[in-house]
């Protein structure tokens, strides 16, 4: 492969994600005032909520009876400008940066300071995965060929009427001797700009394994290695044609 860019001038990053998973589940209100605590002005402590709930029936002599619990699973909090969201769940957390994406070096900053605040907040447990995720959105030139940007761009039958209109694709890898794990999944999405078909390229890579742990003192440098890992397949996995349309910086 020839080298690599250093940057993209029109990098089509739409959200990137730093995420942790803790060894036993932690609680996530727990987690949420944890958060909530250290980094109040930050990210405030109310935020979009997803529920877990329950429904127990039981049935007798006497009749039926119904019971519902719930609790929460999940809390996503948002920086005042937008910039960044934080989802706190059962044994989560996950960091997100949105556009304009300032860089990994920024996104390891931000999540080293969030988890550094709820490892330090009594969480009680050790880490057991990390997962990086870049989600992107690629406007292509009206009547592209996705072969022609994609080197894993699906084909099309001929059978087929008239011209494809959209397509979902996914490819896993697992290492499970390093614990590493890797899915690509491409679609396509809503256009953004008329005419120019819109495709949506995500990856993420991750470690996790239920024989190790990851210590608070070395995630940071594994989420590097991970951060390599998507950097290198996403070179692997588009052509030059693409490259050029996101024009490199060499």
């Amino acid at each position: 492969m020839a080298e690599r860019p250093i940057r993209y001038k029109k990098a089509p990053i739409a959200e990137a994600i730093l995420a942790v998973r803790f060894a036993t589940e932690v609680d996530a209100v727990a987690l949420t005032k944890a958060v909530a605590e250290r980094l109040g002005e930050s990210f405030g402590s109310t935020g979009q909520d997803r529920m877990w709930f329950e429904i127990s029936v039981a049935a007798d002599g006497q009749g039926v009876r119904t019971s519902v619990a719930h609790r929460l699973d999940a809390r996503m909090l948002s920086s005042p400008d937008g910039h960044w969201r934080l989802t706190v769940g059962r044994g989560i957390v996950a960091m997100h940066a949105l556009p304009p994406y300032d860089g990994w070096q920024s996104l390891r900053s931000m999540a080293e300071t969030v988890l550094g605040h709820c490892l330090t907040a009594r969480v009680g447990s050790p880490l057991a995965g990390v997962a990086v995720r870049y989600i992107d959105r690629v406007s292509l030139p009206p009547d592209s060929q996705l072969g022609d940007y994609f080197e894993v761009a699906p084909g099309w039958p001929a059978g087929l009427p008239g011209q494809a209109s959209g397509f979902l694709t996914q490819i896993r890898s697992a290492d499970e001797e390093r614990g590493l794990e890797a899915t690509l999944t491409l679609a396509t999405g809503p256009q953004v700009k008329a005419g120019w078909p819109e495709v949506l390229y995500d990856l993420q890579v991750g470690f996790s394994s239920p024989q190790a742990t990851v210590s608070a003192e070395n995630w940071a440098l594994l989420a590097d290695e991970l951060h390599e890992m998507q950097r290198t397949i996403f070179e692997q996995t588009i052509t030059p044609r693409l490259r050029a349309l996101l024009e490199p910086e060499w």
